[in-house]
């Protein structure tokens, strides 16, 4: 007797199996349900064969899936690096350009007697700061180069180093009749970019300059923190409010509008999200204390060797 089982399993039905036997014989029960373990068996065998599969190919579809968004995000990711650094640069343009304008100002008005060579030498050395910023610029453009920002360290003497840029901070200082005092630096070299630096302490003082008072005065100061040097740039400006200090570090964040729009300054909100990757990237960090109406103190800490 013969007889013909289903292979199957759950709700697939893949066929039959012919069960022959050579001598008649009495299909029992016991035949039957062999049969039948025989079927669901193969049956299964098939159904995971067949599931595993899908499942593989599920997977390359799913990792090529994933390889498509991340390539989307990198891309995203370096379109917004791309426009980031835009917006930083043509921060960065404003400050030499600012100093160009105001040595040319002070050089025009007699009462000031510039000398002549001082102040084509300072122009000069704002052109080449320009001319750096453009040479990022023009690498950032090319499709072919990746957004870096490289940072070339070297050892620096940092009271040096913040005595002779001041003199870029004066200029500035002038045109509000803003004193600038530097005091004692602590007598220690850090490694650095010194780019970067500048923009660094620059960022800082022409923020203090101006959000500081007419006739003011700005100090900078340092002190030995542990393994860092602390520099302190102190003014006897305007202030920030309390619910604005937390964030002033932050990307494009504007402070209340009183501020934001003394002297008709409206920044970018750029200049100290700069500063604070700097700090960041050299191994040190920013912080701001302030109290409303009386100034503000914005503290820089570095690792000194």
């Amino acid at each position: 007797m013969d007889y013909i089982p289903h292979i199957a399993y759950a709700e697939y039905i893949y066929g039959s199996i012919v069960i022959c036997f050579k001598d008649n014989h009495a299909f029992s029960e016991v035949d039957r349900q062999l049969s039948v373990s025989l079927g669901n068996a193969t049956a299964q065998s098939i159904t995971i064969h067949d599931f595993i599969g899908k499942e593989r190919k599920a997977v390359v579809v799913v990792a090529q899936q994933r390889a498509n968004i991340e390539e989307d995000r990198r891309k995203m990711e370096e379109e917004k690096l791309r426009a980031e650094f835009l917006a930083d640069a043509m921060h960065e343009i404003r400050t030499p350009l600012t100093i160009i304008k105001g040595t040319v100002d002070l050089f025009m008005k007699p009462k000031y007697a510039l000398d002549q060579s001082a102040a084509l030498k300072s122009i000069n050395m704002e052109i080449q700061h320009i001319t750096g910023i453009l040479s990022e610029l023009s690498v950032l453009t090319s499709k072919d180069s990746p957004v870096q920002r490289k940072i070339q360290t070297k050892k620096i003497k940092l009271s040096q180093f913040i005595r002779k840029i001041s003199k870029r901070w004066m200029i500035l200082a002038n045109k509000r009749d803003i004193v600038i005092k530097v005091k004692k630096i602590p007598p220690v070299s850090i490694l650095a970019d010194e780019l970067y630096l500048d923009k660094l302490f620059t960022n800082i003082v022409k923020n203090a300059i101006t959000y500081g008072r007419d006739n003011g005065h700005i100090s900078i100061s340092g002190t030995i923190c542990g393994d860092k040097v602390k520099i302190d740039i102190h003014d006897d400006g305007i202030g920030i409010l309390r619910k604005d200090l937390e964030r002033v570090f932050d990307r494009f964040y504007r402070v209340d509008k009183s501020r934001s729009n003394f002297n008709n300054y409206n920044g970018t909100g750029l200049g100290l999200a700069i500063t604070k990757w700097i700090a960041e990237a050299h191994g040190g960090e920013v912080t701001a204390e302030s109290t409303p109406g009386k100034g503000s103190t914005f503290s820089v800490f570095l690792p000194f060797v």
